[in-house]
C-alpha cells in the first residue's frame, strides 16, 4: 500500500529539499506545497482529510498544524547547522546584528552563541509577542533587516 505524505514547508528551500527527497521514494507519494504559519495551517485544514496519513512541516508552521489536524505532524528539525549558517550569512554583511525568531531557532542560537564565545543579542518570538510589534520596536532602533531564507530567521542588523 502507497503512503500518501503532504508536505506543508514554510519556505521554497524546504519545498524543494522535501520533493527532492520524495522522489527517492517510489512507494510514498508526496504532495508538497510552500505556505507558512497561518497559510500553512489553513492548508492542511482544507487537505487534512483528502487521503493523507501524515503531514511534514517545520517550526513554528508544525506546530499550527498541529492544532487543527487529528493526524500525524511530523516536524523536520533545526540544526545547529542551519543557524551557523544564517550567522555566517549575516557576518558578511555587518558585525552589528541581532537574531529574532522562535523558539526551534533561538534555543539552538542560545546554545551556538555559548559554545562558539558570540556575543550576539538574541529575541524569542513566541505566541504572546507580536512579531511585527518586535520588529517594529527594534526597527525603531535603526536596524535594517537581514533575512536568512534558508531558516525563516530574522538577522537585525
Amino acid at each position: 500500500m502507497k503512503r500518501k505524505i503532504l508536505g506543508i514547508a514554510p519556505y521554497e528551500e524546504l519545498n524543494y529539499s522535501m520533493t527532492t527527497i520524495g522522489e527517492q521514494y517510489p512507494e510514498v507519494e508526496t504532495t508538497i506545497y510552500t505556505a507558512d504559519l497561518v497559510e500553512g495551517q489553513k492548508l492542511a485544514t482544507q487537505l487534512c482529510n483528502d487521503g493523507y496519513d501524515a503531514i511534514i512541516s517545520r517550526g513554528g508552521t508544525a506546530k499550527l498544524i498541529r492544532r487543527v489536524v487529528s493526524l500525524p505532524v511530523i516536524d523536520v528539525s533545526l540544526s545547529i547547522y542551519d543557524v551557523h549558517s544564517a550567522i555566517r550569512l549575516a557576518e558578511n554583511y555587518t558585525d552589528n546584528f541581532v537574531i529574532v525568531g522562535y523558539p526551534s531557532i533561538t534555543e539552538k542560537a542560545h546554545l551556538l552563541c555559548d559554545l562558539l564565545g558570540l556575543n550576539i543579542e538574541i529575541y524569542t518570538i513566541d505566541e504572546d509577542i507580536n512579531a511585527h510589534e518586535m520588529l517594529d520596536s527594534l526597527a525603531e532602533k535603526n536596524m535594517n533587516c537581514f533575512y536568512a531564507m534558508q531558516l525563516r530567521i530574522v538577522l537585525l542588523f
